[in-house]
């Protein structure tokens, strides 16, 4: 729909390749428009969200590590069923957690 409306083509990516894609981008410009960072060494990238902690690893043009850990407070709220987010100590719960 999108390609016979506009002409443009769209590809649906994985989260995995989204990550990919931006930090690849991110380092490139790091390391060679603004010299921020050393090719010949590592550079972790640290990506906090509601969702979890995601980690990304690159050194020259190599991505050595990515990982997504699903531990955010937006993921221990969705682990509690209808019955225990209804409870009274449910709020007490997500503000201990936010002070954590």
């Amino acid at each position: 729909q999108i390609y016979i409306q506009t002409g443009m083509r769209v590809e649906v990516i994985d989260m995995p390749k989204e990550v990919y894609y931006k930090y690849a981008l991110l380092y490139y410009k790091m390391t060679n428009q603004y010299r921020l960072t050393d090719p010949t060494k590592a550079t972790l990238f640290l990506d906090i969200t509601s969702g979890g902690v995601g980690l990304t690893v690159w050194r020259g043009e190599s991505l050595l590590f990515q990982r997504n850990m699903h531990s955010g407070s937006l993921r221990v709220m969705e682990s509690f069923n209808r019955n225990q987010r209804s409870s009274t100590s449910f709020t007490m719960t997500i503000d201990f957690l936010r002070y954590i």
